[in-house]
């Protein structure tokens, strides 16, 4: 049920699972390697709190771990530092993400900001050491995120093609199937970006070349381990945004196949994790924007049978505190609303 890895969509076993781990911890001798494992845990487990709607329980442990890794500092060998540098990473980006899921976006662009810069540095020191790369190519699409949120365009591009980079460079020309995973992260930032921002940052021709390349990866993925969870989202994922793309590019009979692709992705992962709340924002945002372009489509009965769906499932996280839903809820609920004043 880890979100940031394989798995099969879990997330109160994992949770349970995670619980049992910190138990086993506290046993432990308690030298700096096994306190590091615990801060580790704890990490995790506040990842999985958020995605089963436990909101102050994941804030504590988050807030824990943050304790519990700047009290192991000191202890920590210096020769050693980079390895507290890559947790530190893993700790900001988690909590920052947990910021912008409830729409908060300046304490992640500033603790973001700051990993980012401490990762760089340190690669330059061990510019080999893996980990810093993959830590510098998540921190660095998170920070592009708050960025875009912020209405901060060119920074955002600039973060989102730093990821996307560090990527490329770290898998090489010809890197195993199930490792081209991680280009749909940066992928999806920077083609979102790039369709969002205004002149003379926009570049939707491009968002569609990074769509169609996204999509054939995912597609891919989702042939070589169908069970997984995660690979079915990330298609879900990227055949929506592509609808998106081609929508504003009004190629919408095209778009409209899109949609309903991604809608039959979103419904069989969350078959099997009907709790999942990532998986429902998912199912509820692609039928709520299928809806609008059969709205635009003026095929009104089935834009108000998926806009009234889409709406509902949207407004449980939007009641549950993920604000970063509130625009989609929005639009579906005034296109429905134009429906029934055109019934009058």
């Amino acid at each position: 049920g880890n979100s940031g890895v394989s798995n099969l969509g879990d997330f109160k076993g994992a949770v349970t699972s995670y619980h049992k781990s910190l138990e086993w911890h506290r046993k432990l001798k308690q030298t700096p390697e096994d306190r590091l494992a615990e801060v580790e845990t704890t990490m995790k487990l506040a990842r999985s709190l958020k995605w089963v709607e436990r909101i102050p329980e994941a804030e504590a442990n988050f807030a824990a771990a943050d304790r519990k890794l700047i009290a192991l500092k000191p202890l920590w060998p210096a020769e050693k530092q980079s390895v507290l540098v890559v947790y530190r990473s893993n700790l900001v980006r988690g909590w920052s993400e947990h910021l912008q899921f409830l729409g908060k976006h300046d304490k992640p662009r500033e603790l973001l900001a700051e990993s980012v810069a401490d990762l760089q540095k340190a690669l330059r020191k061990e510019p080999t050491n893996i980990r810093l790369r993959r830590g510098l190519a998540a921190d660095a699409i998170a920070l592009g995120r708050s960025q875009m949120e912020l209405g901060e365009w060119r920074e955002s591009i600039r973060s989102s093609e730093l990821a996307l980079t560090t990527v490329r460079e770290m898998l090489g020309p010809n890197p195993p199937t199930r490792e081209t995973s991680r280009i749909h992260p940066p992928g999806i930032q920077l083609a979102e970006v790039l369709f969002r921002a205004p002149a003379p940052w926009t570049d939707v021709p491009r968002a569609l070349v990074l769509d169609r390349e996204l999509i054939a990866i995912a597609e891919k993925l989702v042939s070589v381990d169908p069970a997984n969870g995660r690979y079915r989202f990330l298609l879900a994922n990227v055949l929506s945004g592509h609808g998106e793309h081609l929508r504003a590019s009004w190629r919408w009979p095209e778009a409209l196949s899109f949609y309903d692709r991604a809608v039959t992705e979103a419904e069989a992962v969350l078959v099997k994790a009907p709790d999942n709340a990532y998986y429902q924002d998912m199912l509820g945002t692609a039928i709520a924007l299928r809806g609008q372009l059969r709205f635009d489509m003026h095929d009104d009965q089935p834009a108000q049978a998926d806009l009234t769906r889409g709406a509902a499932i949207l407004e449980k996280g939007v009641t549950a505190g993920r604000h970063f839903l509130d625009p989609q809820f929005h639009f579906a609920k005034d296109y429905l609303a134009i429906l029934a004043r055109e019934r009058k």
